[in-house]
């Protein structure tokens, strides 16, 4: 028996070229991604080139277009190097709707300009205490300090460098509202300023029919506005495998576009003008909530599907899915790292390998169960199928798989598709007359309550998420490869039972990677991640086979790095009080199984900070049991490490900081130092030699004493900081330290340092 695995391809050159063509092209958009090189990748075309003008096969032109994708997204990922100022006057045109971040407006400037000179790029603008919120279209001219954007600061952490630039932005800037100088309106009609004018219309008349619990989830299903979604809620809607259902995509995209043709059909109109009538409502919808991927997806697949119809071509899915994929792609190639790009097209390509429809018995249509039946067994395999294609993207950006997806869908898409089209009648009522739309707001309402309510239940029950790691690149290939085996697509002659081999090992592959914390978490020796968590500390110390973090910092960076590398802690030490090196145990606590939180015998004795009160009381009731630290206190972390403490004594002092947890992490000949925020005046206890010291109190003047540095004599010292208002880390700190191998984690992100049993010490640092 002979596999041919060339068939399909041939197969798929002369009856699908343009989804052909456009697998090809994404394939080289990934490889320029992780290997960019404008000059290699464009060699590699024109040598491409230049075979299919000699041979002139058809094959050439796809192998073509990977090079061609690998050059193009080489050359989009060239930021240009935009002036840093403390004090510069810019000027742009607002091209965003301004959004709320960490109490401070957030705009996108176009057509922006530095002290009268044009800038190459977008500018993202800061603005502090602003009452008024400029509108899109507006120009604004403001006195602000800019900076270009660092790149991610932890190893598969959020990169706001590629963010912005995604969006055209490679600078950023900010200013108070003392040092805006004018903000002018458009002036004459402004696409921009009338969208904006009709989501502050439509956001108010939410508000005003809607009670408060339910106009976040409004907003969210009708605007695509989740800023007044609450954590809680947003939480459990992912834990449960149907977060998709409150962005909007294709579900609702197509719900209204359905509703659009069936008013203008019942208006006389035939199909044909139907849906050109309401094509241009659909666009004007797509810019009214934003234009994401996932909207513009399913605007062009919709569209793709009605003419095919029309020209009586037969719908191919394969080839309607690239057709709305390949000009998102031309126009920004850096959509690939987007996750709603990512999720939208992953979920319908599973739509389209596994939700062929499956001819059902004639009878069906005569027993109203059996109706209810077909219909339940049609959403579930369509819920499967997308799901089956999201895994891989789920996994990679969320570091979780919900496992209840299936029911949860099943129960809550028919719903939706019930409650999109009553939420968009209810605010068309509210806006001709108010008290017919707070009328029909009441069932919408109830609805509404259901739907949180089913989708908290499945938040709820056990085991409703896996924790799993980032899927490295050969695992989503093996996948992917697999996943397409096993579809109608492959069509693969000589081998009868591929299908379903390919089925097996597409859950086998899965179940693999809900292994792969227990192969990623071997280390030889110990292996100290200082996290770049801003101000504030977290390090994740990585023995052979367990995982500990000495304190956590305040926000979920620790947590967000743990999921992200497939790690689970087996224990945490909290240096003390302070919410910037333990107010990260909440998120830890939400992430994780229990496990020991070590802390010092003077916990809590001056006081806790209030929201590492709240994180410590969570910790605790979520079963964390704790262990409290003395002097001379010794943990064996591994076979070959241990952690040792060094202070505090049972005569504590007083202070939070002055009774800061001190401990080494000892390999071999080689140890680490970890000194909280140990002030000077308490330096003079006696302290081991290291070979690394994490500087305590973030390089404070009143810290890191030459008694200290004469007693640890460290080679390497690091500096967890991040942008402050104290002058960290002060410069007699770092005069101090001359001589020895400074890193700080404002500057090098996450610093990593290997220690091994043989006395060998390495560094590597995230940003280079």
């Amino acid at each position: 028996m002979r596999l041919r695995l060339g068939d399909p391809v041939k197969r798929w050159m002369a009856v699908r070229p343009l989804a052909l063509g456009t697998a090809c092209f994404l394939l080289g958009l990934i490889a320029g991604h992780a290997a960019p090189g404008i000059l290699i990748w464009g060699f590699a075309a024109l040598g491409m080139a230049a075979l299919l003008l000699v041979f002139r096969k058809k094959a050439l032109v796809f192998m073509l277009l990977i090079p061609l994708g690998a050059a193009w997204i080489s050359l989009r990922m060239i930021r240009p190097v935009a002036p840093e100022t403390d004090s510069a006057l810019l000027t742009g045109r607002v091209d965003s709707e301004a959004a709320v971040e960490d109490g401070r407006l957030r705009v996108l400037l176009a057509e922006a300009a530095l002290d009268g000179e044009a800038l190459p790029c977008k500018v993202m603008l800061y603005l502090y205490d602003m009452e008024e919120v400029p509108p899109p279209g507006a120009r604004i001219t403001a006195t602000a300090k800019t900076w270009r954007p660092s790149d991610a600061g932890n190893p598969g952490g959020f990169d706001p460098g590629a963010w912005l630039w995604r969006q055209g932005a490679a600078l950023c800037a900010s200013a108070g509202a003392k040092k805006v100088i004018a903000v002018e309106p458009p002036e004459g009609f402004s696409p921009a300023g009338w969208l904006h004018g009709t989501r502050a219309r439509l956001a108010g008349l939410i508000d005003a029919v809607f009670d408060e619990d339910c106009a976040g989830v409004v907003a969210a299903l009708v605007m695509g506005d989740r800023s007044g979604l609450s954590e809680e809620t947003w939480t459990s809607f992912r834990a449960s495998g149907v977060a998709h259902l409150l962005a909007i995509s294709g579900l609702h995209v197509g719900a209204l576009f359905v509703l659009l043709e069936w008013l203008f059909m019942r208006l006389s109109l035939s199909r044909k003008a139907a849906f050109f009538a309401a094509l241009p409502l659909m666009a004007a919808y797509a810019l009214l909530v934003g234009a994401t991927a996932s909207v513009l997806r399913a605007c062009l697949m919709i569209a793709a599907a009605r003419l095919a119809r029309f020209s009586g071509r037969p719908r191919d899915g394969a080839s309607a899915l690239a057709l709305s994929m390949l000009p998102l792609l031309v126009a920004n190639p850096l959509y690939i790292e987007d996750a709603g790009f990512v999720l939208s097209f992953s979920a319908v390509a599973g739509l389209t390998l596994f939700a062929r429809r499956v001819p059902e018995p004639e009878e069906d249509w005569t027993d109203p169960t059996a109706r209810l039946l077909r219909r339940v067994r049609q959403v579930a395999r369509a819920s499967l199928a997308a799901q089956l294609g999201a895994i891989p993207a789920t996994a990679c950006f969320f570091n979780q798989l919900p496992l209840w997806f299936l029911p949860f869908n099943v129960a809550l898409g028919p719903l939706m598709v019930a409650l999109f089209p009553l939420l968009l009648a209810v605010l068309a009522a509210s806006a001709v007359w108010m008290p017919l739309g707070i009328a029909l707001a009441v069932p919408a309402q109830a609805l509404l309550r259901l739907f949180a309510r089913i989708a908290a239940w499945g938040a709820r029950m056990p085991g409703a998420v896996a924790r799993v790691a980032d899927w490295p690149a050969w695992l989503i290939a093996l996948y992917a490869a697999a996943a397409f085996i096993a579809s109608p697509y492959a069509r693969l002659e000589g081998w009868n039972h591929a299908r379903m081999l390919a089925r097996g090992a597409m859950a086998a592959l899965v179940a693999l990677s809900l292994c792969l914390p227990a192969f990623t978490a071997y280390v030889d020796g110990v292996q100290i991640t200082f996290l770049d968590v801003g101000e504030g500390d977290a390090a994740v110390v990585r023995t052979e086979r367990r995982v500990y973090l000495i304190d956590t910092g305040e926000g979920s960076a620790a947590a967000r790095y743990l999921l992200d590398n497939g790690l689970r802690p087996d224990g945490v030490f909290l240096s003390h009080g302070h919410s910037d090196h333990a107010g990260g145990l909440s998120a830890l606590a939400d992430c994780f199984p229990p496990c020991p939180v070590y802390v010092s015998c003077a916990w809590a004795r001056d006081g806790l900070d209030e929201a590492v009160e709240a994180a410590w009381q969570k910790a605790m009731d979520a079963g964390w049991p704790a262990a409290f630290l003395t002097a001379g206190d010794e943990l064996a972390l591994s076979e070959t490490a241990v952690l040792r403490v060094w202070y505090p004594d049972g005569d504590a002092a007083a202070g939070i900081n002055e009774n800061s947890l001190v401990c080494s992490v000892e390999c071999g000949r080689s140890a680490a130092l970890f000194t909280g925020d140990l002030p000077a005046a308490r330096e003079l206890t006696a302290l081991p030699d290291c070979t690394v010291l994490k500087v305590p109190h973030h390089g404070s003047r009143a810290s890191t004493g030459l008694l200290m540095l004469a007693q640890v004599t460290p080679d390497i010292a690091v500096i967890s900081v991040g942008p402050n208002s104290f002058g960290h880390p002060a410069q007699e700190v770092l005069d101090r330290l001359a001589g020895v191998a400074v890193y700080r984690t404002d500057i090098c992100g996450a610093i990593t340092v290997t220690m091994t049993a043989e006395g060998e010490t390495r560094v590597r640092w995230q940003r280079r």
